[in-house]
């Protein structure tokens, strides 16, 4: 038989070690909500409180204040700066003695002994008020039409007045004579051209722009600063007014000084 131990059994105990309880999970927070539940030392004012506590129609209300505070503020400040401008305008205007001028505005128009109103360069229009400068018309072809074989007188007249008014203002103001006189060079030109091939079988048929010369001159290496030439002219060869090869030339210029002639490398005949 086993042999019973005398020894007073002792109830079991648990050695390891304790169970402890589980932490409780965290529940996320907003980070709005989280600066609501923070605590300060200082209580926070009333202004801070009523903005908390403002519903979503009180900030709109408060937003829209401020944005009529800042344009208020914005037109007070634009209607300093114009002061300050004008302050500083009347400054200038005083001379190195402190004596200010005096600024006459010149008028609109001023009037001959007959009465013709004429308009005074430096004039200011008031507000409101336009001038309308018609813009001058191309003398009347009168009792000579213009045709393709001839060159009309007006565009002889044109360049007589080309000559003594000789600027770019003056060719501006009459700028309708000037292409209804060119154009009636160019139809005299497409009608020459046609006889020009029919004499000589080595001009090709070339557009009116490549044997027609400009009115306006080089005055890079010349004396002359006058910007216009007082003729019109134009060449013809197998490339037009330009290139090495023979060309047959015409010139039109008032006053008997017209003439037609033909040019190579090593002379030139004219009549």
């Amino acid at each position: 038989m086993p042999r019973s131990s005398t020894k007073p059994t002792e109830p079991a105990s648990f050695r390891g070690p304790a169970k402890r309880a589980a932490p409780a999970t965290p529940s996320r927070q907003s980070k709005r909500a989280k600066s609501t539940t923070k605590t300060s030392y200082a209580e926070p004012d009333s202004d801070e409180l009523d903005k908390l506590t403002a519903s979503p129609s009180d900030e709109d209300a408060a937003v829209q204040s401020d944005y009529e505070h800042e344009s208020v503020a914005d037109s007070h400040f634009e209607s300093d700066q114009l002061e300050a401008a004008s302050e500083e305008d009347s400054e200038i205007a005083k001379t190195s003695r402190g004596r200010s001028t005096k600024r006459s505005i010149l008028p609109m128009h001023k009037k001959k002994d007959g009465g013709e109103e004429l308009w005074k360069s430096g004039a200011k229009l008031e507000l409101g008020i336009q001038v309308i400068i018609k813009k001058p018309k191309a003398r009347e072809a009168g009792d000579i039409p213009f045709t393709n074989e001839t060159i009309h007188p007006n565009t002889m007249l044109f360049l007589s007045d080309l000559a003594t008014h000789n600027d770019r203002q003056w060719l501006k103001a009459h700028d309708a004579d000037y292409r209804t006189s060119l154009q009636d060079f160019t139809t005299f030109l497409e009608s020459l051209s046609e006889k020009v091939i029919e004499a000589d079988e080595t001009i090709p048929e070339l557009p009116i722009k490549d044997i027609i010369f400009r009115i306006y001159r080089d005055v890079r290496f010349s004396k002359n600063h006058t910007p216009y030439k007082t003729h019109f002219s134009a060449a013809w060869s197998r490339t037009g007014r330009k290139g090495p090869y023979a060309a047959y030339y015409v010139h039109i210029q008032p006053n008997g000084a017209s003439f037609v002639g033909k040019c190579d490398i090593f002379s030139c005949i004219f009549q």
